[in-house]
């Protein structure tokens, strides 16, 4: 009976094993849950409460019974139906062992799977992002709106108290299998050192690590990652990587491209001399660059860095909404359905991957949302003093016609009194 849940449709596991932490406070399922709704917030209530809450037990119990729960998991049931995998099928393969051995709706605390961002200190303020995992952001949403976040009262935050993140991290250093190290921009981060440095100390290199970075830097303070990495059994560099050359500074504010390729170069020389580190991509498909991934990858191949051995994930963007690649113009979807099928025929692909974006750029656009995308890609063009006609012309030719000049005209940038 309890096989059967392992292949069931809406079944997961995750909630036996994980649970998942904003830098607000915000606990959630995993990192593909909704953001909209939230199992409470580590500033009002501890951990050990939130885990046995009547909300977490009532989700256990739908899971339990097959029951789909579309207010947390939409993202993973539509991954699943484009044909894809999903990180509830990751969960069910990985940790299934753990939900048997207690599989009641109330259970001990014990996380197996680590996701917590820590904080959201970023040194990159990326288009498809915000203040809310960027620190990066805090200062520009001010100049587009005049104001300071109203849910952010810093420009930094972290989740918790620090002695807190400390006691979660030696209380369940002894059941932790997998870690999954995101931000903000965990490398520059204390707590994603303090982690690797409790883990090394306790001798739990046994484990299996995902970092997705932007890879700005190699060291923190006293540590060199290139010489900590290959200490842990498995170690995924999964790489954030949306464009190339100018285009990627210009989506990836703070992007230094030649540092970046530089770094990369080296973590891949490092991927040649220990097995057990292994170097990914982490693609996060939006409007901007759907129909130049063929561009892109082709690039990483030509630089030698893409070979049979590194990955390419592709992510389709699902929020904000108004990049989301299905809301584009008919043209542009035209553009890059034809673009993503020339991807299909290049070597290393998951054309799986490939189809399930596919998929969803060919569902129904909201009109409103392409104008959205006008205005925000103009008024964020007037504040950092960039411009899409000189860094995507062929992105401009479609924007310029749902409002792109008249928004940049017209926005006024705000400016903090000194």
């Amino acid at each position: 009976m309890l096989n059967q849940k392992k292949e069931s449709k809406y079944f997961c596991t995750a909630p036996w094993v994980h649970l998942h932490t904003w830098p607000d406070g915000k606990v959630f399922p995993c990192c593909n849950s909704n953001i909209d709704k939230n199992f409470g917030n580590l500033h009002d209530t501890p951990v050990k409460d939130i885990w046995n809450s009547e909300q977490v037990i009532k989700f256990r119990k739908d899971l339990l019974e097959d029951t789909p729960r579309p207010d947390f998991c939409s993202r993973c049931y539509e991954m699943e139906e484009s044909g894809g995998g999903s990180l509830r099928t990751h969960f069910n393969r990985n940790f299934y062992n753990q939900f048997e051995e207690q599989n009641q709706e109330e259970v001990p605390l014990r996380l197996y799977y680590w996701d917590f961002r820590f904080s959201n200190i970023c040194n990159q303020s990326c288009r498809t992002c915000g203040y809310y995992l960027s620190s990066a952001w805090y200062d520009d949403f001010f100049s587009q709106h005049g104001m300071f976040p109203p849910d952010l009262t810093k420009k930094f935050t972290h989740f918790t108290k620090d002695d807190v993140n400390k006691t979660i991290i030696k209380e369940h250093i002894k059941y932790v299998r997998e870690i999954n190290f995101a931000g903000g921009e965990p490398t520059i981060m204390d707590e994603h050192k303090f982690v690797l440095e409790q883990l090394l100390e306790n001798n739990r290199t046994d484990i299996i690590i995902l970092l997705t970075t932007n890879l700005a830097s190699l060291t923190f303070k006293d540590m060199n990652f290139l010489e900590v990495w290959p200490k842990f059994r498995e170690m995924n560099i999964c790489v954030s990587l949306d464009e190339i050359g100018d285009r990627a500074e210009y989506w990836r504010n703070g992007t230094n491209w030649d540092k970046f390729v530089k770094n990369i170069k080296q973590v891949k020389e490092l991927t040649l001399k220990h097995s057990n580190v292994k170097l990914m991509f982490g693609i996060t498909t939006s409007i901007f660059n759907t129909h130049r991934l063929s561009t892109m990858i082709q690039y990483l191949i030509d630089e030698k860095i893409v070979d049979r051995n590194v990955e390419l994930r592709y992510n389709p963007l699902i929020e904000p909404k108004y990049f989301d690649a299905k809301n584009m113009p008919d043209a542009y979807k035209e553009l890059a359905i034809q673009d993503l099928e020339k991807l299909k025929t290049m070597p290393y692909q998951q054309r799986n991957l490939i189809d399930a974006i596919i998929y969803k750029i060919k569902r129904e656009s909201e009109p409103e949302m392409i104008r959205m995308a006008a205005r925000q890609i103009a008024e964020i063009d007037k504040v950092r003093g960039q411009r899409l006609e000189v860094v995507a012309p062929e992105l401009y030719n479609i924007y310029k016609e749902y409002g792109y000049n008249e928004y940049y005209a017209t926005f006024k940038k705000f400016e903090k009194d000194i």
